[in-house]
């Protein structure tokens, strides 16, 4: 049975990482279209034109004072979380933990949702976008929600 075409968005503002993101993807669906949006103000204007089947989210943006860019990651999945309840998720970050304070927001999220560290094989965020994609949840234990 063929797998259906899909959309992706992916949010990363390393274009290396954002790129080898979409190529992956694209093991899922080769067909897919994958757009990258480097900055999450780009991604919320893109949302607001089209929805995508997948979000790839990074939580940190930016190199410089990590507080700063950690607030942007985590207000744009927090909008997120409030504007678009049925969209499917992949947190894909260095820093997971970040987002345990939004366990909640996630538990009553109604569409798939995986969290992945950048730090595990590429099998892994295989494994989470497919996961998500089905709808589900993927949270790792230490990242449990309570």
């Amino acid at each position: 049975m063929e797998k259906p075409e899909y959309s992706f968005l992916v949010v990363e503002d390393t274009e290396e990482v954002a790129h080898n993101n979409c190529t992956f993807l694209h093991l899922i669906s080769p067909s897919a279209t994958c757009e990258i949006s480097l900055h999450p103000y780009e991604a919320k204007r893109e949302l607001e034109r089209h929805r995508p089947d997948l979000l790839v989210v990074d939580l940190l943006f930016g190199h410089k004072e990590a507080d700063a860019v950690e607030d942007v990651g985590i207000s744009f999945l927090k909008h997120v979380l409030s504007c678009y309840p049925t969209i499917n998720v992949l947190v894909y970050s260095t820093n997971p933990e970040l987002i345990k304070h939004l366990s909640k927001r996630i538990e009553m999220h109604k569409g798939g949702f995986s969290i992945v560290n950048k730090m595990d094989l590429r099998e892994a965020f295989l494994t989470g976008a497919n996961v998500a994609l089905s709808g589900q949840k993927r949270i790792p234990a230490e990242l449990s929600l309570d």
